[in-house]
């Protein structure tokens, strides 16, 4: 997932550790200001999956492909 959700919009833990999940779920749950930084940086992250976003991306990439074709 690190791929499309970056750090500072999510948390990370360690696949099948439950001990890590747990950590990760409790500071979120704790922490006001963790939460919040990570709930903005989701926002942020998520513009980039806008459908008009996308949709332009892969026009670039189609015409791209086509011109070399």
């Amino acid at each position: 997932m690190k791929e499309v959700v970056p750090s500072t919009a999510g948390m990370r833990f360690t696949a099948g550790d439950p001990d890590a999940l747990a950590g990760s779920a409790f500071s979120i749950l704790a922490g006001t200001g963790t939460r919040n930084t990570l709930a903005s940086g989701a926002l942020d992250n998520s513009r980039q999956y806008h459908w008009s976003r996308v949709c332009d991306q892969l026009d670039v990439v189609y015409r791209g492909s086509t011109e070399r074709g």
